[in-house]
């Protein structure tokens, strides 16, 4: 059995923007007026061809009609594959929904981030500027040396560029945001993060059966190898005769003709479409255990994924208390005389490291979650409960 963890990721707008993605997002309007043009496919395809009229004039009026009935397996082979082709665009649809989606998702998760970062980033500069003004008036005392000041004011310089660097991050994020909502945003959003993190106890074996079952990836291969068999079936039908019926007076006289249709002289021709068509099942049913394995192995390589980030919370979350103690103790020693400046803003700079990286590998993990709902084609919530999961998580 394998444990999938995720970090439970709550906020107050996502879920309104995944709806005005899938009302206002430009492709995906695109791709469901594509699949809902599909519905009046076979309302034609299996309809009789039109017939044919003809006029004439010699002593009298004289005319002529003609229709072309195929054989009946043939329209009902063009009806089941255009039923097909309908199922093909609705998972165009789901896939270009899918796509768009988990952008959307893992851009919003970004920008999380970006602010977390940020509000960090503001915080080790106010720190900064209450240190470089203690590091100054203890220099003045002749406690600390001039390198305590200037060091200070080198690491509030950098604060200050990485601050600027991430204002345009979150600009281009919040672009990003704006195109695939169609709406235009800006900066100064209320993300609201829980970041608790929630044991997933989710077997492997189960993954794959959810993967194969409902990822729109493999499901439009399979389709499409669907697709591939009945116009096989179809070339092979050539092979069965049209009926022709007509009706003219063209010869002076009322006459009816009964006509049979076989392509005798193009047997050949006929026999290598068939063949084409056989190539192009074969290349299909390739095609789509080739998907269905692509598929397979980036879902257990997600699931992975995502459980390293576990690992890593628990670990950054122990190291941002120790070091958090640890500058304590190394300021207040500082404060007098005992310790090098130096202990203390590196630990101040490795601490709000420690915290950015904390953030990223939960916008990471969030991310990594996102892709893989993409492919399996459903949200991971759905699969299980959070709850449910953690008793059996402390099962031996």
């Amino acid at each position: 059995m394998a444990l999938l963890f995720t970090i439970l990721f709550l906020s107050f707008n996502l879920k309104d923007l995944i709806e005005e993605a899938k009302s206002n997002n430009l492709e995906i309007i695109s791709a469901r007026y594509e699949a809902l043009s599909k519905n009046y496919v076979k309302s034609y395809i299996t309809a009789l061809p039109d017939p044919s009229f003809g006029l004439g004039y010699r002593k009298t009026p004289e005319f002529f009609i003609r229709q072309k009935i195929p054989f009946p397996s043939k329209l009902k082979n063009l009806g089941e594959s255009a039923a097909l082709q309908i199922d093909y665009y609705r998972y165009s649809l789901a896939i270009k929904e899918a796509e768009i989606i988990s952008d959307l998702k893992s851009k919003y998760y970004e920008l999380w981030y970006l602010y977390q970062e940020r509000r960090a980033l503001d915080e080790l500069l106010n720190i900064l500027s209450d240190l470089e003004r203690s590091a100054d008036a203890l220099y003045r005392l002749d406690r600390t040396d001039l390198q305590s000041v200037i060091r200070t004011r080198v690491e509030r310089e950098l604060t200050l560029a990485k601050l600027s660097f991430i204002n345009s991050e979150i600009s281009r994020v919040i672009a990003h945001l704006s195109y695939i909502t169609a709406k235009e945003r800006k900066d100064g959003w209320d993300l609201v993060a829980d970041q608790r993190v929630e044991p997933y106890f989710i077997d492997l074996d189960d993954i794959r059966e959810i993967a194969i079952r409902n990822s729109p990836f493999i499901g439009i291969q399979l389709i499409s190898s669907k697709i591939s068999e009945f116009e096989l079936e179809y070339e092979k039908l050539s092979y069965v005769p049209d009926l022709v019926l007509s009706f003219d007076t063209m010869m002076g006289a009322p006459a009816f003709f009964v006509e049979i249709e076989i392509p005798i002289w193009f047997w050949k021709n006929q026999k290598n479409r068939v063949l084409e068509k056989q190539k192009n099942l074969l290349s299909s049913q390739s095609l789509y255990e080739s998907e269905k394995l692509r598929i397979l192995s980036t879902v257990e390589s997600l699931k992975n994924t995502i459980n390293s980030f576990y690992e890593f919370s628990v670990a950054y979350a122990k190291a941002i208390e120790q070091t958090y103690a640890a500058f304590e103790s190394a300021k207040a020693s500082w404060m007098l005389g005992k310790s090098p400046f130096s202990d203390v803003i590196d630990l101040l700079v490795l601490l709000y490291n420690y915290k950015i990286d904390l953030a990223n590998k939960i916008y990471l993990n969030r991310a990594y979650t996102a892709e893989l709902e993409k492919y399996l084609g459903l949200e991971i919530e759905k699969l299980v409960s959070p709850g449910q999961m953690k008793k059996e998580v402390q099962k031996p």
